[in-house]
């Protein structure tokens, strides 16, 4: 395993910073109240807001990867701070749904995208061996944003409203990540070394026309529709059935979970490979959505908190398997396009999760019968895993035989 040099750790640290302050984004549910009382909406025209907020998220990934060849991670990180000032700027003017819908969907959700794209290909060169401990840290800490910043955020709306709260955050967005962003960049300035061109290296041209990749985008779109249905939905999966009371609880516990999790998996994939720790987060995930049709069935609190843990472990293991396993597969040197490529997924996993489970209940009343599609997307994703190490073992085959002909 490569040996990480000490200003690693420092460009770890201060991208996981920047992360956390772009998990502010993941905040909305803080401004949904203040926002319908003070311009009389209602939660329909609010409640679509977060989740196309996160298609535009995926755009700005796909967006920032295309771009990558062109411009300098100094120049997409600006960009992702600009756009954030813009977004929680433009936000405070508001006056229609529509208008929140250019403000926050558009400018915030690709101000998302762009600069986690860019943390977590950037700070990964750094971590040749280690990018699933490495992807880990970002992602924990842009998990843990909007927790971080919540108080913060209930604060300002306190004193100055939800008009000053967007302008205050407006400032304190694009101030810090400026400031993040001439941190990370005169380290990689510093130490960054020429990269060497792996015969692995596959285009997002090339990589889409590979099975594998599909395989993994397949596995990846149905658990992670499983884990937005989970996090989404922690407190009032103990509401509904008499729990409420332990909804604070169960929510701070999912939530250190996920966090602790991104790291732990991340450990996990460096030291076992893809194989075995794509098959726990699918066994995870599994073990949570059978557990939960057990509890809704026997209406037990205890059940309900043993599937969030369980989900929550599943939870943590996704995102740094989906950077280290396109890393691993597809090589370095179109890291950040193929990444960002990935990233799509997640457009769908919304919809086909938390949106239709949340249309289930709606029709039914019950979760028990909401969370049926989540059993059929666990064993989906059962099936799916197996074709991902055969078609990872297929890619280095492909690569030893080109290698072979090079060499003769």
């Amino acid at each position: 395993m490569a040996q990480i040099c000490k200003k690693s750790w420092i460009q770890l640290a201060v991208g996981t910073v920047g992360m956390m302050l772009m998990g502010i984004a993941y905040a909305w549910s803080l401004f949904v109240t203040p926002l319908e009382t003070a311009l009389e909406w209602n939660r329909s025209q609010t409640s679509l807001v977060f989740t196309l907020s996160m298609i535009f998220n995926a755009m700005g990934a796909v967006l920032s990867g295309a771009l990558s060849k062109r411009f300098s991670h100094k120049v997409m990180l600006s960009a992702s701070a600009a756009l954030f000032g813009i977004g929680f700027f433009c936000s405070s003017l508001i006056h229609t749904p529509g208008q929140l819908n250019i403000s926050y969907r558009v400018f915030v959700g690709l101000a998302t995208g762009i600069g986690y794209n860019t943390i977590t290909y950037t700070v990964n060169s750094w971590f040749e061996g280690r990018i699933g401990m490495s992807s880990g840290m970002l992602f924990m800490g842009f998990g843990s944003g909007s927790f971080l910043f919540a108080g913060l955020i209930n604060l300002l709306e306190e004193r100055t409203g939800w008009i000053g709260t967007f302008r205050i955050l407006a400032v304190i967005m694009f101030l810090a990540l400026a400031l993040v962003t001439s941190l990370l960049f005169i380290l990689e300035k510093e130490e960054k070394t020429a990269s060497t061109v792996s015969d692995r290296d596959c285009s997002t041209p090339e990589m889409l026309k590979k099975s594998g990749f599909w395989s993994y985008y397949i596995w990846a779109v149905f658990i992670w529709a499983i884990g937005l249905s989970i996090i989404g939905n922690t407190a009032v999966f103990l509401t509904s059935i008499g729990g409420g009371r332990f909804a604070v609880l169960a929510t701070g516990v999912v939530s250190v979970t996920n966090g602790l999790c991104r790291v732990l998996m991340g450990r996990f994939y460096d030291r076992m490979g893809s194989r075995p720790t794509i098959f726990a987060v699918s066994m995870a995930m599994t073990a949570s959505t059978l557990l939960f049709q057990l509890a809704f069935r026997m209406n037990s609190i205890p059940l309900v908190m043993g599937a969030l843990f369980l989900g929550a472990i599943g939870c943590g293991g996704i995102a740094p398997t989906n950077s280290a396993f396109i890393r691993d597969c597809f090589g370095k040197r179109y890291y950040a396009s193929n990444l960002g490529m990935l990233g799509t997924f997640g457009m769908f996993s919304s919809l086909a999760g938390s949106f239709v489970v949340g249309r289930l209940f709606a029709m039914s009343g019950n979760y028990r019968i909401a969370m049926i599609p989540l059993l059929v997307y666990a064993a989906i994703a059962m099936c799916e895993q197996w074709m991902i190490p055969s078609q990872r073992k297929k890619i280095a085959k492909q690569s030893a035989f080109q290698t072979r002909s090079g060499a003769a």
